[in-house]
């Protein structure tokens, strides 16, 4: 998704603080997915996170959950926008190291999620 019209884009953002107290006395609060990609029933999540930042617990659990369907791939991202440092590759075979990684690297991952999500 290209976003044509950033004010327009962030003005559509929802706050879901409008839920709180949906999920009982807990600090259970939704997780936004900051891309999704689905291909012959396999599943790519990508997260990105800035530079040093720490992945919440909640979404840890979520990932997790997510990983034992043996469907989805998570990748999460860290640096600045458009200019990825890091990236931690999560799925079928486990869950990688943080690795140095820049915009050619995190396509090649990419890339290569296609093709086995392709069945090439």
């Amino acid at each position: 998704m290209t976003i044509h019209d950033p004010e327009k884009y962030c003005a559509g953002l929802w706050d879901w603080a409008i839920l709180d107290g949906c999920f009982g006395n807990t600090r259970i609060r939704p997780t936004d997915i900051d891309g999704f990609v689905e291909r012959n029933g396999r599943l790519l999540v990508i997260e990105t996170k800035s530079p040093r930042a720490q992945i919440p617990h909640g979404q840890w659990i979520t990932f997790n959950e997510l990983l034992k369907t043996g469907v989805f791939t998570i990748m999460v991202v860290w640096g600045n926008t458009n200019k990825p440092q890091a990236i931690q590759v999560m799925g079928r075979n486990g869950i990688n190291d943080i690795a140095q990684c820049d915009l050619k690297r995190l396509r090649e991952w990419v890339s290569r999620w296609y093709m086995y999500a392709d069945g090439i």
